[in-house]
């Protein structure tokens, strides 16, 4: 309502998407100030960003009249693996401690806030049941340096998957349609351009460390976590099966999946296999 008060000829979605941009900063704001009144500013560790980049415009439907998000000139939106769907705005403030005003371009994900906050907070924890890394010397102000590991991404057994190298420079996608495609975002994060072919070592480097990391993946997904039985996706180019979960309690896992299988083979055609490399 007040953006549309401001102007009368702003489009409704407009409208929809600057009201929730207002309401997030009013509360925002709320919030900030409540901690200040109470004096806990230099003892609160404050973290803004988001969990996927903007979902795609759309108009019509109740659901996307507010979808109106820019990923900043980044390939695609939410729910893709380029840039533009993984790559997020990130802030953090501990007045005192941690460094105002500073840039820093280290990959980081999400999996890591758990021991970056861990590490902070000396709560103690075991590292080796933590998929993330701890990123608070970053944090802390310290110099940008690459992961200990690199990144991938699969949702639930479909039959896209990307990599990120340590470093953050070397991004390597797999469609389901079979393309592979490598792209070297220091140069290009707009991956417009296709590098498989023009650097053969690195992208053959980068499948067999994808490969290897489909290896770990469990060959059946539970999609609920109190359900006894329930559909399963396989993890072979995102073609769904139907299942039954069995002794349910006894498979699940502590991250609410469900490996009933084993490991799958590998849904990525082999390294040596060329045919899909094309630019």
């Amino acid at each position: 309502k007040l953006s549309q008060s401001l102007n009368k000829d702003l489009d409704r979605n407009m409208a929809y998407y600057l009201g929730g941009l207002f309401s997030m900063d009013y509360n925002v704001g709320r919030l900030l100030k409540t901690i200040d009144e109470l004096g806990l500013r230099n003892d609160t560790i404050i973290a803004f960003t988001g969990d996927h980049g903007a979902a795609t415009m759309g108009r019509g439907s109740s659901t996307s009249q507010n979808m109106l998000g820019y990923c900043g000139g980044l390939r695609d939106y939410k729910h893709s693996y380029y840039e533009g769907g993984v790559r997020v705005p990130f802030l953090v403030r501990w007045p005192g401690t941690i460094p105002a005003g500073k840039t820093d371009n280290s990959p980081m994900s999400f999996l890591d806030w758990l021991p970056t906050a861990c590490s902070l907070a000396a709560v103690p924890y075991k590292e080796s049941s933590i998929e993330g890394e701890n990123f608070s010397d970053v944090w802390l102000g310290g110099q940008e340096r690459k992961r200990d590991r690199p990144l991938y991404w699969n949702k639930e057994g479909g039959g896209d998957y990307a990599m990120l190298s340590q470093s953050g420079e070397w991004k390597l996608h797999f469609n389901v349609d079979g393309r592979w495609e490598l792209y070297n975002l220091k140069y290009d994060i707009e991956e417009n351009k296709n590098l498989v072919q023009c650097e053969p070592t690195k992208a053959k480097h980068m499948k067999t460390k994808l490969r290897e990391w489909t290896k770990t993946l469990p060959s059946v997904y539970c999609r609920s976590k109190r359900c006894k039985s329930a559909k399963f996706g396989k993890l072979d180019r995102g073609k769904d099966l139907e299942g039954s979960c069995t002794d349910y309690e006894e498979y699940m896992s502590s991250d609410g999946f469900v490996p009933v299988e084993g490991f799958p083979k590998p849904a990525i055609p082999p390294v040596e296999a060329n045919r899909d490399d094309s630019t």
